[in-house]
């Protein structure tokens, strides 16, 4: 899958100096879907929305520092929506038909690096790189099920604000 992108929020709670746990939620993107291995030329084959709120346990460096990295690992749950196909799939699959599609929802890993940099006690800037995985299965109204994984690269960037 590729292409994304989107408005995301967070809330973050600190245990401690180090540690803290992060949860993110966004707007949907829609993600194309392309094939792979032989039908990898075909180009995109179909795409979704998918909905993937993001559970991250963090541990922060440098305490007392302004300028604060950190690393985090966690779940996510994605959950797939408005599944659209193109014509190249029913091509792909000999049909003289609109093929359609669905895909199950799935718990995957997540993992994070970031940092922080503090402008006032208050306020502060964030920027993180989340790497999210999830392994599932697409079934199409063929009748056939194809493995599909979920593997996205997302740039953060923030300014956020401590209560």
């Amino acid at each position: 899958m590729r292409r994304g992108g989107g408005i995301f929020g967070s809330a973050v709670y600190s245990f401690d100096e180090h540690l803290s746990a992060e949860l993110a939620f966004g707007i949907p993107p829609r993600l194309d879907i392309s094939g792979d291995g032989t039908v990898a030329a075909a180009g995109k084959i179909a795409d979704t929305k998918i909905y993937a709120p993001i559970l991250l346990v963090q541990y922060r460096f440098f305490p007392g520092s302004a300028f604060r990295p950190y690393v985090g690992m966690g779940t996510t749950y994605a959950k797939f929506s408005s599944v659209r196909t193109t014509p190249v799939l029913a091509a792909l699959m000999n049909q003289g038909r609109d093929v359609s599609a669905s895909i199950d929802n799935k718990w995957g890993v997540t993992g994070q690096f970031g940092m922080t940099y503090d402008l006032s006690p208050s306020w502060f800037l964030d920027g993180s790189i989340v790497a999210m995985r999830v392994k599932t299965t697409a079934r199409l109204s063929t009748g056939q099920s194809v493995k599909v994984s979920v593997d996205p690269l997302a740039v953060n960037a923030a300014i956020g604000y401590r209560f």
